[in-house]
């Protein structure tokens, strides 16, 4: 496992990934479909994102190579290399996000996916795909992912992929939040209409009363 604390101004060697106190870069190389290329903002990224990750993956090497990434800017994130070891680790502990390859042995990605939303609604996924899938965009968005993605692909492709979902949740949750606030503020105006209504009967009934006995 990854050392999640890395000194400033030290050089850390992970998976040809290094580390320099804010910055990761990676010499040129691609290790099973996962690519360590350029450089980006360990701060930038991390920010505000999902927190619990699961990845489902047969591949060992994208098992590794993920988790650990993930795992050095701040994420929890689990590992299952099948959906049977993935379902079983969902019912165990929770998740905000999910991670999975399309083709598994046994059940695929999107039969997992759907299998796990009957259970976890809330959960986003993001499929990753190799060339040749079975699955279109289309097929897989319209099925119930959040995104996907297309082996190979860079560490700062998944990142700003997390980092939509993310936003888009808090919209939702924004939205929800304002959409309540509303009902509530109509509520109350309604209460307030009613008993104005009713304050004015009162006072009429006060004021003929008054008139009556003028008379």
């Amino acid at each position: 496992m990854l050392k999640k604390i890395l000194k400033p101004r030290q050089l850390w060697h992970i998976n040809c990934l290094y580390y320099t106190g804010k910055t990761i870069f990676k010499r040129n190389t691609i290790s099973s479909g996962v690519t360590w290329k350029g450089s980006f903002s360990i701060r930038s990224m991390a920010k505000e994102l999902p927190k619990y990750i699961l990845i489902v993956d047969d591949d060992e090497i994208i098992q590794t190579n993920v988790r650990g990434f993930l795992n050095n800017i701040g994420y929890t994130c689990e590992i299952a290399s099948d959906a049977s070891e993935a379902l079983k680790i969902l019912h165990d502990q929770p998740f905000d996000l999910v991670i999975s390859d399309i083709i598994m042995p046994g059940m695929d990605g999107i039969q997992f996916m759907q299998e796990a939303k009957r259970s976890f609604s809330h959960l986003d996924f993001v499929i990753m795909t190799g060339y040749g899938s079975d699955y279109s965009y289309v097929e897989i968005i319209e099925a119930g992912a959040a995104d996907y993605m297309t082996k190979p692909f860079e560490m700062k492709e998944l990142i700003a992929r997390i980092g939509r979902i993310e936003r888009e949740r808090h919209i939702l949750k924004e939205l929800k939040q304002t959409n309540e606030q509303l009902e509530a503020a109509l509520e109350r105006a309604n209460q307030m209409a009613i008993e104005a209504e009713y304050a004015y009967i009162e006072l009429n009934q006060i004021f003929n009363t008054g008139a009556d006995g003028i008379c």
